[in-house]
């Protein structure tokens, strides 16, 4: 019998709770398994919940939530043998999406309950872990007003993106990695250690978390008029030419300015440094996939 701690994000609501609760106890295998169920109840709660899971020794943490959710357990667990599942239930859900985990609650239990287990990489930026992907500019600055929105979903972060264009400036950036050097002047720069930054949208469709290595993508400085080509690309897995891709599994960034905020797996982190490092961590997190998933 293996032990499992499911992890519910608080902002799931009341009676989202009690449905997923419920659901859990019809549909999760009780002759394979045994678990509990933990409330996060602020930002970081579920890091250290999955913490002391591991010093528990519990066999399996379930994260219920979005990609935010599932990253802080990840903090929680990726240096250990504790297994990570997901029953997503954010917004973006963009590890889940690449992972061809399912979105409906039911069926990701039934994932869960075939225990088809792989080893995946963990990326870092500035030390702060990503699953899906990490970057700086201008998602940095959407992922911000996002936070700040009170609007979820999809739709707040099209409403974020005209105030972000307002507000952010492109920096100058250079770095070499692979024997490859780069500079220019950045819009963004986004890591992907999977080919989702959620909803489907793709600025590294051939990413993969199992490869070993991470999709860099630059986008140089645009007119406000050369983005939403970019964005319409990023839902069709045609990769637009105004994004430079290189594959890497560690460099540094350097800037000619302080760069104030990175974004992790959606979350805005707030940095104060000229200087971005990045690295991989191969095969550093064992994760519940589908038996069809990303390679």
């Amino acid at each position: 019998m293996k032990k499992v701690l499911v992890i519910i994000n608080k902002k799931s609501g009341t009676s989202a709770k009690r449905r997923i609760s419920r659901q859990i106890d019809r549909w999760l295998d009780e002759s394979i398994f045994e678990y509990q169920l933990a409330f996060t109840h602020y930002k970081g709660h579920a890091i250290k919940l999955s913490r002391q899971a591991a010093a528990d020794k519990v066999d399996i943490v379930v994260a219920v939530g979005g990609d935010g959710s599932v990253n802080e357990i990840a903090q929680g667990l990726w240096h250990t043998n504790i297994i990570l599942g997901i029953i997503p239930t954010g917004s973006g859900n963009g590890l889940a999406r690449s992972l061809k985990i399912p979105l409906l609650v039911p069926k990701a239990i039934r994932i869960i309950n075939q225990l088809h287990i792989k080893e995946m990489d963990v990326g870092f930026i500035n030390n702060h872990l990503f699953l899906s992907n990490a970057g700086v500019g201008f998602d940095a600055v959407v992922s911000s007003l996002f936070d700040k929105s009170k609007t979820r979903g999809f739709l707040g972060y099209l409403q974020s993106i005209p105030k972000a264009l307002q507000q952010y400036h492109p920096f100058t950036y250079q770095f070499e990695t692979e024997g490859k050097k780069e500079k220019g002047q950045a819009f963004m720069i986004n890591v992907a250690n999977s080919n989702q930054m959620g909803y489907n949208f793709k600025l590294s469709p051939a990413a993969s978390p199992f490869d070993g290595l991470l999709d860099i993508s630059i986008i140089e400085h645009l007119t406000p008029w050369e983005l939403p080509p970019i964005v319409i690309s990023s839902f069709t897995e045609h990769q637009s030419k105004h994004i430079k891709s290189i594959l890497s599994k560690d460099f540094t960034i350097y800037s000619n300015r302080t760069i104030k905020s990175i974004q992790t797996d959606g979350d805005t982190i707030s940095n104060n440094s000229r200087e971005i490092n990045i690295k991989i961590a191969p095969s550093a997190l064992k994760i519940i996939t589908p038996y069809i998933t990303a390679e």
